[in-house]
């Protein structure tokens, strides 16, 4: 590498191997603290100092959002931000979820204006499934679909997964199902039962409505993405994007998120790294060592150890490495043999053993005021849960009350202080989810419930039973413009179709990026109210950027285009004509709409003059819930269309043009009188919300993110319905959409679904609040996972406790170790490990992990 990079000079010599050896694929094992993410950086320096691959073809892999914008930062002070811009570094759920956004097409239930539900965007749906006077709640029932869906294999039914953990059991003949119908110490057999033999159609319920609202769950960003990959042309194409693989972290990967990206290492150079000692995820399958032994064998990698550690004084690393020494009796030479770059010996681990844990809290609490007038984001208490936790917070409250106010700390439970859960956070946000997918029913409930004016539960409630009346009522339709000007969404629809005034439509473009990419085929016909083809409507239209892998999909040669079609403008203003004053109808056609759109913009063609927008897909969603799925395959079987679906553009449409006669006939026109009936009542009391929903939606083409989002607060005069902690909240909220918006490129339509996954899949945001709260952090261990501190507290070492009862009785230790490790591994001055003998009028013995530590590392405190 070129010497011109000064930081490459400070590099040791295994950090040096990683960075030259551009020819092998490289398993790097790199303990904490061992200047792994710079040593990464610099590696994507010198692969594109040598010119090694285009910055694109560069992918790099984490497990959270932190350290993927720790990895971007970093690349970027080594190379040309424009170059740096252009390297992929995403968390793996960004990168399926990226993939499904250009690429989920090819699935054809995927709507791709789907938005990512979090565990509690989950559990709402849940609530909405849940049968009246139900005994268990959304808890249980997540769960379980968390479970099931978490353990899905390729091609596996639900009930085949269920037999599976039913059938594998550990010790005693626990299971995984075992472990969720158990709370505590306490095991319930009535809920393990209905786990057993009802719950799965639950699970299929909440499937349905997922796919209803266009939302998926985390464990459907993997799924679908492994189902993409079936498709050899996909997986193909993608190969070919990348040239160098880089994947971090991979002891809190299981071997289902593994098996999809090993579909990426055909002919790349690939380095997997991380540290096996810290496998802190094994409840969700989390297996480092297995994967590491794996890919060594199957990819034939060269193995590199990280051993000089940057964070720690010399007694502190040396502490830690000898517990894993005397835990892990054969741990191959690694994990214990590390050097300390630090001159400074430092402290001895403090142990100090207390009464009871009101003495414990007392002298943590005297031992911070001790250390004198230090920032509080330097300190951290660690548990091993967050009962621990809240028990902590409520001591250190009512020490703190009988204390000076010069000796007055200030607390902060980092659980409960998860920004993006906060319930003011997530209704604005809901506010953006609705204006990006108006099927997102959960989201609009939300904002009703929060903003409508004169709408209260009894309202909502008796819509929610107007759901199961089997004639196409949905809660969203009451803020659709159609229903107050028709008395119900699909009186224009059918009118339109009386009139001849339908065009059924799909596209072909270079790629699904719709702020950047182009259409290449429109194909298009207008029926009459028979449901016959009156006019046909197909234009080629000649791009103005490369084809790329995009031929592949839609089988069409730059020299094809060149030969048979139209400059893009011509092609796009003659369909704006065609389509003129009619209903555009689609399957699955919010993409298809959504490019036109932006290149008609790019362009500056005339706008499309449209009276209204109908999906095929959400139709037979809404008035078919049975059938199995709702591909365009599937609805031509199920109906016996005369022209059924072969994926070529006019074939499609006219596939689309008959199942939706059939869709009409069938249901629409039946049930229309009953439908405008039941939304009667309504109307008025949903006027103002769907007016000021409206025009949101207006003022969301042209205004910036956090525009928006001040129209938002000033519309449903937002300061006045909250208290002035949560007020703060929100005004940060508005800071951090802005800093956002800034970074991000494309339409506002792009920025605002990039913002929404931004915050969904936020799964680190702790380093940034405890800098920004001067408050002393109590987190656990997990939480604390990649973090680092001077000072760090371990309350609550006893057995039982840490490790816990369950972990000692199922004879589970090894995760127990590793997370005890990773507490060790957090801190960078002093280490403070404690306990309390009585536990009401329970004597407990030390934990044993204390007792793995080597005495001579260790200084004992009365």
């Amino acid at each position: 590498m070129s010497e011109n990079i000064k930081e490459f000079k400070l590099l040791n010599s295994e950090q040096k191997q990683v960075v030259e050896n551009l020819e092998d694929n490289i398993a790097l094992l790199a303990p904490a603290g061992t200047g792994k993410t710079n040593t990464l950086a610099l590696r994507v320096a010198n692969i594109i100092h040598n010119n090694k691959c285009k910055p694109e073809e560069i992918l790099c892999l984490t497990f959270t959002n932190k350290a993927a914008k720790e990895m971007k930062d970093r690349i970027s002070k080594l190379i040309d931000n424009d170059l740096g811009d252009r390297i992929e570094v995403f968390t793996f759920h960004s990168f399926c979820f990226n993939l499904l956004k250009s690429r989920g097409r090819n699935l054809q239930e995927i709507s791709l204006d789907f938005i990512v539900y979090d565990e509690e965007d989950c559990k709402d749906i849940i609530k909405e499934i849940l049968p009246k006077e139900f005994k268990y709640g959304e808890k249980e029932i997540y769960a379980f679909i968390n479970l099931i869906k978490g353990l899905k294999d390729f091609n596996e039914s639900y009930e085949d997964t269920l037999n599976r953990v039913i059938n594998t059991s550990e010790k005693d003949g626990i299971t995984e199902l075992h472990k969720i119908a158990s709370s505590g110490r306490y095991f319930d057999y009535e809920l393990f039962n209905f786990y057993k033999e009802h719950a799965i159609k639950l699970l299929r319920k909440y499937d349905k409505k997922l796919l209803e609202y266009h939302g998926m769950d985390f464990n459907d960003l993997i799924i679908n993405t492994i189902n993409l990959f079936q498709e050899e042309d996909f997986y193909e194409t993608l190969n070919l994007s990348y040239k160098y693989i880089h994947i971090d972290e991979v002891q809190d990967t299981n071997l289902r998120e593994y098996g999809v990206l090993q579909k990426l290492f055909k002919s790349n150079k690939i380095m997997l790294c991380g540290d096996t000692l810290q496998t802190i995820y094994r409840w969700r399958g989390a297996t480092g060592g297995a994967i590491f032994r794996k890919f060594m064998k199957e990819e034939k990698a060269v193995l590199i150890k990280l051993r000089t550690n940057y964070r720690s004084t010399e007694n502190l690393l040396l502490g830690a490495a000898s517990f894993v020494k005397n835990v892990l009796p054969n741990p191959q030479g690694y994990g214990y043999d590390l050097i300390a770059n630090s001159e400074n010996k430092g402290e001895n681990i403090k142990i100090t053993s207390y009464e009871t844990l009101q003495k414990e809290a007392l002298g943590i609490y005297e031992k911070i005021l001790s250390l004198g007038n230090i920032n509080c984001s330097k300190v951290a208490i660690l548990t091993r849960n967050n009962y621990q936790n809240q028990e902590l917070s409520n001591i250190f409250r009512k020490i703190k009350e009988n204390m000076p106010k010069e000796k007055q700390l200030e607390f902060m439970l980092v659980d409960e202080f998860k920004f993006f859960k906060r319930s003011e956070i997530k209704d604005l946000l809901a506010v953006f989810k609705f204006l990006v997918n108006s099927y997102d029913n959960s989201s609009l409930k939300r904002i009703v419930k929060k903003f409508g004016k004169g709408i209260g539960n009894i309202t909502i409630e008796s819509l929610e039973k107007g759901e199961e009346l089997n004639i196409g009522i949905r809660f969203m339709d009451l803020v659709q413009e159609e229903t107050f000007n028709y008395g119900e969404p699909f009186r224009l629809l059918n009118d339109s179709i009386n009139s001849g005034n339908v065009v059924v439509m799909d596209v072909e473009s270079t790629g699904i990026d719709t702020s950047n990419d182009e259409i290449i085929q429109i194909a298009a016909i207008k029926i009459n109210l028979l449901g016959a083809v009156a006019e046909s409507f197909e234009r080629f239209l000649i791009p103005k950027k490369e084809l790329g892998s995009s031929e592949k999909v839609h089988g069409f040669s730059k020299e094809f285009l060149l030969e048979n079609g139209v400059e893009s403008i011509r092609g796009l203003e003659e369909f704006v004509d065609f389509s003129k004053g009619c209903v555009i109808v689609g399957h699955n056609i919010n993409y298809d709409l959504t490019i036109m759109k932006s290149q008609i913009a790019r362009e500056r063609a005339r706008k499309l003059d449209i009276n209204g927008v109908f999906d095929t897909l959400d139709i037979a969603r809404r008035f078919y819930p049975e059938f199995e799925n709702h591909k365009l395959e599937t609805l031509s079987k199920k109906f016996r269309v005369e022209n059924p679906s072969t994926h070529n553009a006019m074939d499609d449409i006219l596939a689309t043009k008959d199942i939706l006669m059939e869709m009409v006939r069938q249901k629409i026109i039946p049930t229309s009188y009953d439908r405008a009936n039941f939304y009667s009542p309504y109307l008025n009391k949903f006027k103002g919300i769907k007016d000021n929903i409206n025009t949101l939606k207006k003022l969301s083409e042209k205004l910036s993110p956090e525009d928006i989002l001040e129209e938002v607060i000033n519309m449903f005069n937002v300061y006045e319905l909250y208290d002035k902690v949560k007020i703060e909240n929100i005004k940060e909220l508005y800071e951090i959409v802005k800093n956002f918006s800034s970074d991000l490129k494309g339409n506002i339509n792009d920025k605002l679904t990039e913002i929404l996954k931004i915050t969904a899949l936020s799964n680190s945001e702790l380093d940034t609040l405890i800098e920004k709260f001067p408050k002393i952090p109590i987190l656990t261990i997990h939480g604390a996972k990649g973090l680092e501190f001077d000072y760090v507290f371990m309350p609550y070492l006893t057995e039982g406790s840490f490790p816990s009862f369950r972990a000692i009785k199922e004879d589970k230790l090894l995760e127990e170790k590793s997370v005890f490790y990773v507490g060790l591994t957090r801190a960078k001055k002093e280490l403070f490990l404690s306990y309390h003998k009585l536990n009401g009028s329970k004597i407990r013995n030390r934990s044993q992990f204390i007792d793995n530590i080597d005495s001579n590392f260790i200084e004992q405190i009365n």
